[in-house]
């Protein structure tokens, strides 16, 4: 066999494989080699064999920036789940046959999900499995779906109104909008505001592009509703403080509250939809049993919501 050359035997194929599908998932050669504690010499000429091997080009590559073909990314969707299956083999005999779950669970979230779903349901995990160390990685809605398919996270959790067609969303609450004004706000003491009402009123928003936040921008302007918001802030706790101490008026989500906001609640119902909450997995059925039991913590219903691997 020269040298620089590789085989490309079975027992070889899938090391290709890894070095192409972390290539892939990092965009990177010399991050996939770091990743991998290889070099960046042989995680190329890995990835180089296996297009030689399938007869196809998987990557563009731009100096040292590379990125999926059409044909690389369908390899890719068809890889990684092998990869990880086979990687995960020694904790999945371990999962099946001893009851183990694995030394971690990695869970992402968005803010409100992270302040205000997940807390209660990891505290349900944590009794069941004291030893797993939990990890949770905030992120916006793209972010936590990319890390998902690339297989850095186990769960998602967090609203959805439509799945894309490669993940599963089980729904488990739902969460409406409900408007909020300090105890002696004008419109305290009222069961029921129309729209229009709301208009005379500065409102407090959110910073981030919430569903709520678009709510005001989106479906009021629909009403010919221009929110007066004279400030911003981050968080859906700040939003309500702000509201408390006079600064104005806002919507929160129904989730976000609790009994010792001193602020009066104006109920939305019926005016827009809920949005629903739960956890979202990837649709190959590649789960821990950590995520099996954690997707059953939070009351999904294995029997008629997911098919086990």
């Amino acid at each position: 066999m020269s040298r620089g050359s590789e085989p490309t035997g079975s027992r070889n194929r899938l090391a290709m494989l890894r070095a192409f599908c972390q290539a892939a998932r990092l965009g990177s050669i010399t991050g996939a080699a770091r990743h991998l504690g290889s070099t960046q010499p042989a995680v190329s000429l890995r990835v180089r064999t296996l297009e030689k091997v399938l007869g196809v080009r998987l990557f563009e590559r731009r100096g040292p920036h590379i990125s999926l073909t059409r044909v690389g990314l369908r390899v890719y969707e068809v890889a990684m789940p092998l990869v990880i299956s086979f990687d995960r083999l020694p904790g999945t005999f371990a999962e099946d046959h001893r009851g183990e779950v694995a030394g971690s669970f990695r869970v992402g979230a968005g803010q409100t999900s992270a302040a205000y779903v997940l807390p209660k349901y990891l505290k349900m995990f944590r009794e069941e499995f004291p030893e797993t160390e939990v990890e949770v990685r905030i992120g916006t809605g793209r972010q936590r779906l990319a890390w998902l398919r690339d297989y850095e996270l186990d769960v998602v959790v967090g609203a959805m109104d439509v799945a894309p067609p490669d993940v599963r969303f089980h729904p488990i609450l739902e969460s409406e909008p409900v408007l909020v004004t300090p105890l002696d706000h004008p419109l305290a003491g009222r069961n029921t505001v129309t729209v229009g009402e709301t208009a005379a009123y500065p409102f407090v928003g959110h910073a981030a592009r919430h569903f709520v936040r678009q709510f005001e921008d989106t479906f009021m302007r629909l009403h010919g509703v221009v929110p007066d918001t004279v400030v911003e802030v981050d968080g859906w706790g700040d939003v309500t403080s702000y509201v408390a101490a006079g600064v104005g008026i806002a919507f929160v989500p129904d989730l976000c509250l609790t009994e010792h906001d001193q602020v009066w609640k104006i109920s939305f119902k019926g005016v827009v939809p809920p949005r629903r909450y739960g956890p979202v997995t990837r649709g190959d059925g590649i789960l821990t049993l950590a995520a099996r039991r954690f997707v059953q913590i939070m009351g999904a219903k294995p029997s008629n919501v997911l098919e086990w691997p």
